[in-house]
C-alpha cells in the first residue's frame, strides 16, 4: 500500500527535479534586466503590463484605446519605450473591473499586490480543512504557480473562480454560479461548465452565473463605455483569432491539440479538424461524468482535465488549476490504494508546465498525451467508484472533500 509520506515523497521529488527549471525562470524574469527592461524584451513581470496599462487607461476614460491593436502599441511604447517587446490587450471589457484597481498603484508595487493576492485567493480557494501542511505546500509550490506568478498572468485568479464555484456548488450554488459568471473573464477555462451544470442539474447555480455575467457585462458597459464591447467583438477577438491561427512560436507554449498540431506542421484548418473529435470526447466524459451520483471530487478533477483537452487556446501559465485536480487525483488513487506507479499520472500533470515548452521545440510536444492520460486515468476511478466489486474503492475520506 502507498503510505501518504510516499506520494509526499513523489511530490518532493518532483519539485527538486523541476527546481533548476524555476530558479533559471526566475533569474531570467527578475535579475537579469535593466531598471524594469528585462533582456528579452519584456519587462519584469512580463503580461502585468497589460493589467497594469489596461487599468491605469481605463481610469483616464481611454479603455476604447486598448481594444485597438495600433494604438495600444503607442501608448505601450510611450509609458515603457521603444525597447519593449510588442503585447496585445485580450480580453473582454469586463476584465477591466479587476484590472481598474492594480492601474492606480506604482508598477512594482501593482505587480507585488496582485502576486500575492492572487496566491491568496487560488489558496483560499482550494483549502481543506482537513488538509495537512504538505498540501498546501503541493498547492503552493507547483510549477505551473511559478509560471504563472514569473509571467505576471491571471492563473491564480482564474484558477480560484473555477476551484470555488466548483466547490461550492453543493452548499452555496449562489455563491457557486458568481464565481463562474465571474470566470467569464477567461472564457475558454469555462468552457465546459454548461455541459457539467446542466448534466447535474444544477439550476440555481446556472442561474446565478448567467446574472452575474449579465451584470459585469452591462457595468463594464456602463463604466468603461458599451464601444469597448464593441471594439472587443470586431477587432480584438479577430486580432486574436489571427494569431492563434499564424504564430507558430506561441504554439509552443501552449498544451493543447490544436496548437501541438500547429507545432507538427499542419495548417490551422487541419489542426482544428484534428482537435473536433477529442473536443465532443471532452463533451460526452463531462456529460456522463456530471449525470452521476458519484465522487464529486472525480468530477471536479474531469471536468478541470477535460477543458485543458478542448479549448484549443491555452497557455501553460493558466494551469495553477491543473495543480489542485492532480493532487486530488494523488490523494485519491493513495487513499483506494492504487499501484504506486499509477500516481505518476497526476505527478506528470503536475510537472508538465515546467517541460511542456522545453519539450515541444526540442524533440515532440507531448502535452495532449500527459492530460489525455490523466483524464483517462480519472474516468476510469470514478467508473469504479459506482461499483466497488471491481474497484474495491471505500468511500473518499474526510481530506478529500470537496
Amino acid at each position: 500500500m502507498l503510505q501518504n509520506q510516499d506520494v509526499n515523497r513523489i511530490f518532493s521529488i518532483a519539485f527538486l527535479i523541476c527546481l533548476p527549471m524555476i530558479l533559471a525562470m526566475g533569474y531570467f524574469n527578475l535579475f537579469e534586466r535593466e531598471g524594469l527592461l528585462l533582456e528579452t524584451g519584456n519587462v519584469v513581470g512580463r503580461d502585468f503590463v497589460n493589467y497594469w496599462l489596461g487599468g491605469s487607461v481605463a481610469l483616464k476614460g481611454l479603455a476604447e484605446s486598448l481594444f485597438s491593436f495600433d494604438k495600444y502599441i503607442v501608448i505601450l511604447r510611450e509609458t515603457f519605450g521603444p525597447e519593449i517587446k510588442a503585447h496585445n490587450w485580450s480580453y473582454p471589457p469586463h476584465f477591466l473591473l479587476l484590472a481598474v484597481p492594480f492601474g492606480t498603484l506604482p508598477y512594482l508595487l501593482s505587480l507585488f499586490c496582485w502576486s500575492v493576492l492572487g496566491m491568496l485567493c487560488y489558496l483560499v480557494a482550494c483549502q481543506n480543512k482537513a488538509w495537512r501542511l504538505e498540501d498546501f505546500l503541493i498547492l503552493a509550490l507547483a510549477p505551473a504557480v511559478f509560471s504563472t506568478l514569473f509571467a505576471g498572468q491571471n492563473g491564480l485568479f482564474t484558477a480560484a473562480l473555477l476551484v470555488g464555484g466548483l466547490r461550492l456548488c453543493g452548499q452555496r450554488p449562489v455563491l457557486a454560479g458568481i464565481c463562474f459568471g465571474l470566470l467569464t473573464i477567461k472564457p475558454q477555462l469555462g468552457l465546459l461548465l454548461p455541459f457539467a451544470l446542466l448534466a447535474s442539474r444544477q439550476w440555481t447555480v446556472i442561474a446565478s452565473a448567467c446574472v452575474t455575467a449579465a451584470a459585469v457585462i452591462l457595468l463594464s458597459g456602463l463604466v468603461f463605455g458599451f464601444e469597448t464591447w464593441w471594439l472587443y467583438l470586431t477587432e480584438t477577438l479577430q486580432f486574436q483569432t489571427a494569431i492563434m491561427k499564424g504564430s507558430i512560436k506561441i504554439a509552443y507554449m501552449m498544451p493543447t491539440i490544436f496548437m501541438s498540431g500547429r507545432v507538427l506542421g499542419l495548417d490551422p484548418d487541419t489542426a482544428l479538424l484534428v482537435h473536433m473529435p477529442f473536443v465532443l470526447l471532452a463533451v460526452g466524459v463531462v456529460i456522463w461524468a456530471f449525470s452521476q451520483k458519484r465522487d464529486p471530487v472525480l468530477q471536479q478533477v474531469i471536468l478541470i482535465a477535460a477543458t485543458f483537452v478542448a479549448t484549443p487556446y491555452v497557455f501553460y501559465y493558466d494551469m495553477p488549476v491543473s495543480a489542485y485536480a492532480a493532487l486530488l487525483l494523488a490523494r485519491h488513487l493513495e487513499q483506494n490504494r492504487r499501484p504506486a506507479n499509477l500516481n505518476l499520472v497526476p505527478i506528470s500533470m503536475w510537472v508538465w508546465p515546467t517541460f511542456g515548452m522545453l519539450v515541444a521545440i526540442n524533440f515532440f510536444p507531448i502535452g495532449p498525451a500527459v492530460i489525455l492520460g490523466f483524464l483517462g486515468v480519472a474516468v476510469r476511478e470514478l467508473y469504479l467508484s459506482g461499483d466497488p466489486a471491481k474497484g474495491q474503492v471505500e468511500p473518499a475520506p474526510a481530506a478529500q472533500q470537496a
